[in-house]
Order: C-alpha cells, then structure tokens, then sequence
C-alpha cells in the first residue's frame, strides 16, 4: 500500500514570531561622590572656628556655588568645644570656607562633619558630598 500525503495538515496563516534581541540600556552610573582631601583650621578664638574644606576638584570642573547650601549641615569639635555652621563660602576651584559657632563644650579629638540629606554642596560635573563624621582638624 501506497502512503498517502496528509492532506490535513495545519496551515500556518500567520507568520512565525520571532524573539527580539535584548538590547542592555546604555546609562551610565552616577558620577562617584566628592572626596574631601584635606580640613585646616585657619582661624579660631574662644567663639568663632573658621577651617577651609578642600576638596578633590579640578579648575576644569570646579566646585558648584554654595549660595543655597545650608551651613547647619556642618558641625565641628575644636580644643574641648562644640561649634555649628553659621556661613559656607567658596574660596577657591577645590575650598570651601565653613565659619562655626561655638555651642557647648564637646570632649572628643578636634574633628569637621557633615550631615548629608540631602547634600548641598557639588561640582560641576555633578558629583555631591556625601554625608562624613570625625574628618580630623
């Protein structure tokens, strides 16, 4: 006996779909933060610290105006003395200027900190200070 041809099978009217290649998106991770390099203390007297902040900044891609940063984000212990930020000021491409008032006496080593929430000081490529405590004075 002679096979005959299966006149019954399925006819595809549509065409075949086709799995699309995944493509991975090209965004690019978020410019690594700030790095405080060095803080020097270049005034003080029983009332007032002033420490000049420098940061990991180039002239080419200079620190961001701190017109709106917020100087209670920044605190200090100086010689058995408490301060709080009163004033930030950009001094220079990389400093940052931050004046301290005196709050109450404070044992510890002589130490800079910063609260970050969120951060208020940047450069111009976007990267930002992240909160830090104890950077030594």
């Amino acid at each position: 006996m002679k096979a005959v041809p299966n006149i019954f099978a399925p006819v595809r009217n549509t065409p075949r779909r086709r799995k699309r290649r995944s493509v991975a998106s090209q965004s690019s991770a978020p410019p690594a933060g700030l790095t405080v390099l060095s803080a020097a203390v270049v005034e003080f007297d029983a009332d007032i610290l002033r420490v000049d902040v420098v940061f990991d900044t180039t002239a080419d891609a200079p620190l961001a105006g701190v017109g709106a940063a917020q100087p209670a984000k920044w605190t200090a212990r100086y010689q058995g003395l408490g301060f709080a930020g009163i004033l930030v000021a950009l001094e220079n491409f990389d400093t940052l200027q931050v004046t301290l008032s005196a709050t109450e006496a404070e044992a510890g080593a002589d130490a800079i900190s910063y609260a970050n929430a969120p951060s208020d000081v940047a450069d111009s490529l976007g990267r930002q200070l992240a909160a830090f405590g104890g950077f030594p004075l």
